[in-house]
């Protein structure tokens, strides 16, 4: 689900925190970033608010070009680019962690990603199913993780 990844990925992004200082333009990019390699679905959270952009991925089987080590290299490419442009290089580190993060939380879920694309080998490292009691307690557990985190001194 889509929560899980926005979640996910503002879990990294704070453990990351503990090393650098976040702006809250980088932490805009975080939920953006943690959900668009589903952009290759046309039913995903983002594809049904950017409705075009699907179509670009319209031959592109779920959970393989977006989800991969090339896929993550090419958008992380896109938003340097973006960050160049618009003067805020920045973007680029939260960008490539929550992206890099939807990645590592679909290789939890049993249909696994194409990591290697294009080899069509699927890698996984647990079998949760997308909106399964076992998902509500990995949502559960990233939360408290968060808690802990933003209430630790």
């Amino acid at each position: 689900m889509f929560y899980t990844h926005i979640l996910f990925g503002a879990l990294l992004f704070l453990v990351a925190e503990n090393y650098i200082h976040i702006s809250l333009l980088q932490w805009a990019v975080i939920p953006l970033a943690a959900i668009l390699p589903d952009i290759d679905t046309e039913n995903s959270f983002i594809s049904k608010r950017l409705p075009l952009i699907p179509l670009l991925f319209s031959g592109v089987k779920h959970r393989t070009l977006t989800h991969s080590l090339v896929g993550l290299t090419v958008a992380t490419w896109l938003a340097f680019g973006v960050g160049y442009f618009t003067q805020h290089i920045e973007i680029t580190l939260p960008f490539f962690i929550g992206y890099a993060s939807h990645i590592f939380a679909d290789m939890l879920n049993d249909a696994g990603v194409a990591l290697f694309y294009p080899e069509k080998k699927r890698y996984r490292l647990l079998r949760i199913r997308t909106g399964s009691v076992s998902e509500m307690w990995f949502f559960i557990s990233v939360l408290g993780g968060i808690i802990a985190i933003l209430f630790s001194v």
